[in-house]
């Protein structure tokens, strides 16, 4: 039953990265708007959802989790992650709002202290739920395996980022009315 199982995970596994590959690296070119900004929430949706199995299928692979860990660890994670986003998006519109007051000559300089507090505040936030996760995850996995999730999550991050990047290439070569900025 395990093995059944396993392999047909595996050719799950096995179809979404050539999905992904071929949706980022073939497809791209062929649509614009692609990966340039323009895209439509669902399109994105998608390829968030096909990174995010990435993410789950590389992570359970690279961390070498027992069925028993990854029950266990992936609600955790995923509750991490939806917190992790949250912050993520504050922080963002934060930054925002404290780029475009910092244009203005005649923004008042308290709305400026207070919105760096706040960032300050959303870091402290984000440091806090980093080692809240570390410590509930490593009561699943072992100090290897939390100190590997770090180094994965490092990696794969700029690996999607590096693979965004050469299809966002790819597509702006294809388009030369679209020139990067």
């Amino acid at each position: 039953m395990y093995r059944k199982r396993h392999r047909l995970y595996r050719s799950y596994c096995a179809v979404l990265i050539f999905s992904l590959v071929l949706l980022i690296s073939n497809v791209a070119p062929a649509q614009p708007g692609f990966l340039d900004g323009t895209e439509t929430e669902g399109e994105r949706a998608r390829l968030r959802e096909d990174i995010d199995n990435l993410r789950v299928w590389k992570m359970t692979k690279y961390l070498e989790l027992s069925t028993e860990q990854s029950q266990k660890f992936f609600p955790l994670y995923n509750d991490f992650a939806k917190n992790m986003g949250d912050l993520d998006r504050k922080r963002g519109h934060l930054f925002d709002q404290i780029a475009k007051g910092a244009e203005l000559t005649d923004y008042p300089q308290e709305n400026l202290v207070k919105m760096m507090d706040e960032l300050d505040q959303l870091e402290m936030k984000v440091l806090n739920l980093k080692q809240e996760f570390r410590e509930k995850a490593s009561k699943v996995l072992s100090i290897n395996q939390v100190a590997k999730l770090t180094v994965f999550e490092h990696r794969f991050q700029g690996e999607i980022q590096r693979m965004i990047k050469e299809a966002r290439q790819r597509g702006l070569q294809n388009r030369p009315f679209m020139k990067p900025e």
